[in-house]
């Protein structure tokens, strides 16, 4: 063998361990992208919703959801850092940081469906079949539209379902019920940031404010933000922050909740808002459970939304 091929084989064996450890390439050869660190969650069956009783009746009736493959789940919520490598790769705008810093903290003033276009981005530098068509519908491995997330490679935004799951501790916490309130434990200090602990009190800096009753007007307050991902206790998963610091989009639409068990759910077809989970670090102690749930327009960007990103464990045989 020419010292040329082998030097060949050399460069494709060590771009193979990359992409195994995480990294990829952008572009060209010399710019390598470090992927979000996932966690790998294996099927299992588990109870959905409010099992408490106290939080909103869009949390309701509590319900039997059954997975049934393995999914990786992003342990840390994508974060400026990552997300900027993503603009800059493509020549998007970035983010506005709301001038809180960027690095660490996770990415904010982001809709649906940028977080879409990232999680396709990133399929393409690793070489797996995109997920999302342009509109955010899913697509399969051989690029049909489909409704079967078993059949989708690519990174993706969590479902309602995965997201809850991995949030409760998934297979590390079965039998679920009876599972933490929080993604982590109880005391929601040790897990979250949440309105109680990211910073002073409230002091208004603005000369208008609307639905200032909410306290949602951030840019306009002093002494609170976001705080960079990793920096609480992390769930029986080894996941961070899937309670409090930002709300996080799923990738289904907004439904209410029905009794049935449900396997492999996806949410309805069509909708005019989409789920967000987790709560932030300006909203309160409920909104962070992991019961709860909300929704938005999927063309918001606001200052307390990120996301983080998820792939379905495609076992090799079907490759």
């Amino acid at each position: 063998m020419n010292q040329e091929s082998l030097k060949g084989k050399k460069v494709k064996a060590g771009i193979a361990v990359l992409l195994f450890l995480g990294i990829g390439f952008a572009g060209h050869a010399d710019q390598a992208v470090l992927f979000p660190e996932t966690v790998v969650v294996t099927s299992g069956t588990f109870q959905r919703g409010d099992e408490v009783g106290d939080l909103w009746t869009g949390c309701r009736p509590a319900h039997d959801v059954t997975l049934t493959y393995n999914f990786h789940v992003g342990k840390y919520e994508v974060t400026f850092d990552e997300y900027d490598r993503f603009c800059e790769a493509t020549g998007r705008t970035p983010a506005y940081d709301q001038l809180w810093g960027r690095g660490r903290r996770p990415v904010i003033n982001v809709n649906w469906y940028d977080a879409i276009a990232y999680c396709n981005w990133l399929s393409e530098q690793a070489g797996l079949k995109p997920a999302y068509t342009r509109n955010g519908k899913l697509l399969s491995r051989d690029d049909s539209i489909t409704t079967d997330i078993t059949e989708v490679q690519g990174y993706r935004l969590l479902t309602e379902a995965e997201w809850e799951y991995a949030a409760s501790g998934g297979h590390e916490a079965l039998p679920i019920p009876p599972r933490f309130l929080y993604a982590g434990g109880d005391e929601i200090d040790e897990v979250a940031w949440y309105s109680g602990n990211t910073g002073d009190e409230w002091i208004f800096k603005g000369t208008y404010l609307h639905n200032i009753s909410t306290k949602h007007g951030a840019s306009l307050y002093e002494g609170r933000s976001t705080f960079p991902v990793g920096l609480k206790k992390p769930n029986q998963l080894g996941i961070h922050d899937m309670s409090g610091n930002v709300w996080e989009w799923c990738h289904d639409f907004y439904a209410p909740y029905t009794a049935e068990d449900k396997t492999n759910p996806l949410g309805p077809l069509t909708s005019h808002v989409r789920v967000m989970r987790g709560g932030a670090w300006i909203f309160g102690s409920n909104d962070c459970r992991v019961a709860g749930r909300i929704d938005r327009t999927a063309t918001d960007k606001l200052f307390r939304i990120g996301f983080r990103v998820a792939r379905t464990v495609i076992p090799q045989a079907t490759l």
